[in-house]
């Protein structure tokens, strides 16, 4: 009689929580047809969620109290959850207050009206786990399903560009950026092998103050030249013995390797160091800004964000976004670099993203005036495998006066011989020392008698020396893209660039593209697929708006299913 009440509270609580999934049922049905016209209807209608929910099949978050069922939180789930999350561009903190309050959000995730919703931590674990094992699942998912409603979109030709986002770290000073450095090595010897860092944290007290490395108590007048360069050369040279001490204990140790390369790094782009014969640090000088290693290391929080230089005024410290994009809006690729990487640079990498994971190469690809070269034209030639053209204004001659080039010149199709202005041909063909071309050059008999000898050679060479013609290996790629610009054809796909500029403010403002969630660029990379598919879905149900073919009418299917099963 005693376990009456529990056997009774038992059956109660049982029966009333199918009544609640009822009636939350009940009152979805019920507002289903208000919502009808809303965004996330019709990408329930219209998207398939069964291969992301496959592929992270593995995520299996157990409860930690009694029988080992799953939580309520299943696979299924978590993915709307995070779809939700990245198409309003909210938090962790603020996806959960939402699904707390919104009831169109809960019922597009699959939760009952009276069910508790993940919290910031259970979707912040989730959303670790997609991005170390799927970085591109969610976008590419997304993307198939928009070409198998609409094949055309895999044929048309593309526009490309790349926009700055802003490093989710602070620039830091070459002092505190190498103390911050050596605290991180010291951090994690004593995370792996905390005997090991004992030992060196007694070596380190012992080589030198320990607080000046680190800056405990410091009392430097930043602004008198001499004693900030007193002070960073200290901080060079403990940084430099630090390393040695924890030398020993890198062999097994990955984490720490990367650590220390970093150290290493810095100092090799950041000073000019000057030792004696027994290899004493005499002087370490902060090299000259153009003298600094490339992709050098601007803050330790974030080492792989660079500097991203697009003229005075314009520098980004953070990330280069690329992105390629139908003429009609359609992102078919978009990938982060670190700043430093240059724009030109971008472009092979998405052209052969695209044929790794989508089998696609677009017949054209438009890009700013900064890709008119022709090593970019050949370099899109490679990746394309010959399947795309690029479409970019060419470069003009960086040549400050009006003398010839060869471009002027005229090269035979084996690339053997080369026939001056003047109709002068020279065979004598020489490799460059850097191997990007050869230098022709006409002899002064050659020359003798010319007519245009001043506008050749201008004023200031003689005409008994050689006349040499730089000709880049990539010449042809040049001159064919210098013929297309002069066609009618060029003009009209020069007038769809502009739509790019669309795209990438839609990212930027609505999307969040502009700033890193997260630190390093495979994780800046997921972001950044992540906000476009996120895109490419409003996109896809816009098309289908204006097309008149979105959901008219209530449908059972749209309605994820929130009973258990019978």
């Amino acid at each position: 009689m005693k376990e009456m009440p529990a056997i009774l509270s038992y059956i109660i609580e049982e029966h009333l929580a199918v009544l609640l999934l009822w009636c939350s049922r009940y009152l979805y049905e019920r507002l289903l047809p208000h919502w009808q016209g809303d965004y996330l209807v019709q990408t329930a209608a219209h998207f398939d969620f069964t291969p992301i929910e496959r592929a992270c099949a593995n995520y299996h978050q157990r409860s930690s109290k009694g029988r080992g069922r799953p939580v309520n939180h299943t696979v299924p789930k978590m993915v709307r959850v995070l779809f939700l999350m990245y198409q309003a561009n909210s938090s962790y903190r603020q996806t959960e207050s939402r699904l707390r309050r919104d009831l169109l959000w809960r019922w597009f995730a699959g939760y009952a009206l009276f069910a508790a919703v993940p919290d910031h931590n259970t979707i912040f674990l989730f959303e670790q786990y997609v991005r170390s094992h799927h970085p591109r699942l969610y976008f590419d998912t997304f993307l198939r399903q928009i070409d198998a409603q609409l094949p055309a979109e895999r044929r048309r030709g593309q526009i490309g560009d790349t926009f700055a986002v802003l490093a989710n770290a602070a620039l830091e000073g070459p002092t505190r950026r190498l103390r911050h450095l050596c605290s991180q090595l010291l951090s994690l010897l004593d995370k792996h092998q905390p005997e090991a860092y004992e030992l060196v944290i007694s070596q380190v007290e012992a080589a030198f103050d320990e607080g000046r490395l680190f800056g405990w108590d410091e009392q430097v007048e930043w602004s008198d030249p001499e004693k900030r360069q007193a002070r960073r050369q200290k901080t060079v040279l403990e940084a430099l013995a630090c390393r040695e001490l924890v030398r020993p204990y890198e062999a097994d140790l990955p984490p720490l390797q990367a650590a220390a390369a970093l150290i290493d790094k810095m100092i090799a782009d950041e000073f000019d160091l000057t030792w004696d014969e027994q290899q004493r640090l005499l002087q370490a000088v902060l090299l000259p800004a153009k003298k600094r290693g490339h992709l050098r290391i601007c803050s330790a929080t974030d080492p792989e964000a660079t500097f991203r230089n697009h003229g005075p005024g314009k520098k980004d410290f953070g990330f280069n976004a690329a992105v390629a994009a139908t003429d009609t809006g359609l992102i078919r690729e978009i990938a982060a670099h670190s700043g430093s990487v240059g724009d030109v640079a971008t472009i092979p990498d998405l052209l052969t993203a695209q044929k790794e994971h989508h089998d696609l190469q677009p017949p054209t690809l438009s890009f700013d005036q900064i890709a008119g070269t022709g090593k970019t034209a050949a370099d899109v030639h490679h990746a394309s495998g010959g399947q795309t053209k690029l479409i970019a204004k060419p470069m003009p001659s960086n040549k400050k006066d009006d003398t010839f080039t060869a471009r002027d010149c005229s090269l035979s199709a084996d690339g053997l011989c080369l026939t001056c202005p003047n109709g002068r041909i020279t065979y004598r063909r020489y490799d460059t020392a850097h191997g990007d071309g050869w230098t022709f050059r006409l002899s002064p008999a050659q020359c003798l008698g010319c007519p245009l000898l001043v506008r050749c050679r201008g004023t200031s060479q003689q005409p008994t020396t050689p006349r040499n013609f730089f000709v880049s290996r990539h010449m042809a790629f040049f001159l064919t893209l210098l013929l297309y610009s002069q066609t009618d054809a060029f003009k009209v796909e020069l007038k769809k660039r502009p739509r790019i500029e669309l795209v990438i403010a839609h990212l930027v403002l609505f999307h969040g593209a502009r700033q890193a969630r997260f630190r390093g660029t495979a994780k800046v990379d997921y972001q950044l697929k992540m906000a476009g598919m996120a895109y490419n879905v409003k996109w896809w149900i816009n098309r289908l708006r204006r097309q008149g073919q979105h959901q008219t009418r209530p449908s059972a299917t749209l309605l994820p299913s929130v009973l258990p099963p019978a």
